[in-house]
């Protein structure tokens, strides 16, 4: 079954109706084997991380970008899925029972 990356969770879960999403990545691929700094310089990948306190930004991983392509705007007003598609941004999600998009933002 496939399975894509939800940018809202950063969880993957299984396509709904059989076919892929272009709004959403693939959950394996090539991203997701490189490390913090090989994400960061590799230009068809996005790092994301979380933030489990204010003071701490933890990597969570290199994930693959939506066939969508990319967005335009500034990494700080873009939405969960339009910061996914951005090489030049990372996503910031929140822990809780849950991981949760809170922020994107310029590459570090």
């Amino acid at each position: 079954m496939l399975s894509q990356r939800n940018p809202a969770t950063g969880e993957c879960e299984a396509s709904r109706t059989g076919a892929p999403d272009p709004a959403w990545p693939a959950c394996s691929g090539a991203c997701s084997q490189l490390d913090e700094a090989a994400c960061l310089s590799a230009q068809s990948c996005h790092g994301a991380y979380v933030l489990p306190r204010t003071d701490l930004t933890v990597y969570w991983g290199c994930w693959e970008m939506p066939a969508s392509g990319s967005t335009t705007g500034s990494c700080g007003s873009l939405d969960a899925n339009a910061c996914s598609t951005r090489s030049d941004c990372v996503s910031q999600f929140e822990t809780g029972s849950n991981f949760r998009f809170l922020s994107c933002a310029p590459k570090p």
